[in-house]
């Protein structure tokens, strides 16, 4: 039945498939993060609204500095990118790996 697959193909698409649920994990988590922090941005400024504070002056600390630096992190070009390029050891190896196979399997036919 399935006499055309050898074990370097399965092989390699078992690596690809793994490498790709990592990167998509990667990715999910990266879109949670950056909902989260939007969302606490959102609560603080409508805390100020709420508490009919004025502007602050320049001498004085911005309330919601914190949860704007956490939204300005997530606001910069090639964010996800660099999300994912900060793969751990073991996704590092899962994609070289991956890469080494499919360069294997592409040569060999």
């Amino acid at each position: 039945m399935f006499k055309g697959i050898s074990a370097l193909g399965v092989l390699t698409l078992l690596l690809l498939s793994t490498s790709l649920w990592s990167i998509a994990s990667i990715g999910a988590d990266y879109s949670a993060n950056k909902a989260k922090a939007v969302a606490a941005h959102g609560r603080c400024l409508a805390n100020i609204e709420q508490q009919h504070q004025q502007t602050a002056s320049q001498g004085a600390v911005w309330p919601c500095w914190h949860s704007q630096l956490a939204v300005r992190a997530y606001q910069k070009d090639w964010g996800l990118l660099t999300a994912l390029a900060q793969a751990g050891g073991h996704q590092g190896s899962l994609y070289l790996a991956t890469l080494a196979a499919l360069l294997l399997w592409a040569w060999r036919r």
